[in-house]
Parts: structure tokens; C-alpha cells; sequence
């Protein structure tokens, strides 16, 4: 049985992670027309491998349809020209059948330059990680539920959870599973993804590696290098 439209109007947020088959669903529950799809989506924040063009699917978006949203509320400007760097000559889609770029991109807030540091093996760079931790709890009062660790995946959560605790350091760790953070006030370890938008203070991006040789690792909110003991 063929699925009729059943609406008149439908919002879509984060649009970029829909594969196709969501997207034929949508455009099936509502009737192709004025303001019929209401959609939000940046194919720079993607974080899955979902990849569609969307007039091909029906959902029409050239012209006077869209709008591109240039001003940065959540980040400062020191981190969006850090990420700007980081994904420079690298092409990213519309969510249609052009190119889109980060020229024109601001922020009206201000803070501390990201740092970037290097570790020659997996084990220093967690190492070097619990010291920045808690050179920011003990020298500037950062509490340790305000600061946050991003690893890749949900193995190296598991992994970087056990490593703050453990001896010299002692310093608690929260792993933040599907079912949100564990019980506790400790320093949230966790994959890119729930700490987007959660307006944690200090994060830092770790175990970013896929091998024993060196990798190189982006910080914020440090005043300086760390250094491994």
C-alpha cells in the first residue's frame, strides 16, 4: 500500500544525518507545495556517511528557498578559525548537487585559543590528558563535571573512563552512554556526539589515533601545553 500524504507541513533538524529512506518517507507524508519541508542541516557537522542529494529525492531547495546561517552562537572565534583550519581544502556538499564553504562563517563570542599538542604513543596521550584535567581543577577551579574528554568511539570511552581514576591521579570520571551520563560529579568522558550543545566549559578532543604512532591532538580552555609526567 502506497503511503498518501498525511500532512501540510514538516520541520527537519539536523538534517545532514538522513539517509535517503527517511528522506522518502518525508517527502511521501507531505504533499510537494508551498513551505511544505522546513529543513536545517550543515553537511560540515555531519557524523554519519549519509550522503543524498535532495532534488533527487524530490525536496526542492534552489534560489530564494534557502538561506545559509553564517553567525556562530555556540562557539568563540578563536575555536571556529581553529576548526576552519582543520577542515581547509577539504569539500563538503549543500545536502544538494553543489558545493558549500565556510567563508563568511563568525562568532560574536571570544575566549582562549585552542591548543594543539603532540604525543608519541597512545598511553603518554592519556597521561598528558589526566594532567590537564587536573591542572585545570586544582590551578583554576574548573570542576571536574565542567570539563569533558571526546574519543572517536565508544570502546575508547570505556577506555579513557578507567584512566583519570587509576593511580597517580584519582580523579573521577563519568562515562556518558546512551542513557546519558553515570552517576557522579566526574569529568565527562564520551564520544563527538552528546556533548554537542551542552555548553560543557573545557573540552578536549583525545585518542583521536588509530595506531601506536603519534597523533596530534587539539585542546581548549588551557593556558598551556601539558606536559606528561
Amino acid at each position: 500500500m502506497w503511503l498518501k500524504p498525511r500532512l501540510q507541513h514538516i520541520a527537519v533538524d539536523e538534517a545532514q544525518d538522513l539517509s535517503a529512506s527517511p528522506w522518502r518517507m518525508l517527502r511521501a507524508t507531505v504533499p510537494e507545495g508551498p513551505d511544505d519541508i522546513f529543513l536545517v542541516g550543515d553537511a560540515h557537522q555531519r557524523i554519519y556517511s549519509h550522503q543524498v542529494v535532495l532534488g533527487r529525492l524530490g525536496i526542492r531547495t534552489p534560489g530564494r528557498a534557502s538561506r545559509r546561517l553564517t553567525l556562530n552562537y555556540r562557539t568563540t572565534r578563536q575555536i571556529l578559525g581553529s576548526a576552519h583550519g582543520l577542515v581547509d581544502g577539504e569539500s563538503f556538499d549543500d545536502l544538494d548537487d553543489e558545493r558549500d564553504a565556510l567563508d563568511g562563517y563568525r562568532s560574536v563570542l571570544t575566549g582562549l585559543a585552542p591548543q594543539f599538542w603532540r604525543a608519541p604513543d597512545r598511553e603518554t596521550e592519556m597521561r598528558a590528558l589526566a594532567t590537564l584535567i587536573q591542572e585545570r581543577h586544582d590551578r583554576y577551579g574548573t570542576p571536574y563535571a565542567a570539563m569533558a574528554v571526546c574519543v572517536p568511539d565508544g570502546a575508547s570511552a570505556t577506555q579513557m573512563a578507567a584512566i583519570p581514576g587509576s593511580a597517580p591521579f584519582g580523579i573521577p570520571a563519568v562515562e556518558i552512554g546512551r542513557d546519558g551520563p553515570g552517576k557522579g560529579e566526574g569529568v565527562r568522558i564520551s564520544t563527538h556526539v552528546p556533548p554537542q550543545g551542552a555548553g560543557i566549559p573545557a573540552s578536549v578532543p583525545g585518542l583521536r589515533g588509530r595506531g601506536p604512532g603519534p597523533v596530534s591532538e587539539p585542546t581548549s580552555g588551557a593556558t598551556r601545553s601539558p606536559r606528561a609526567p
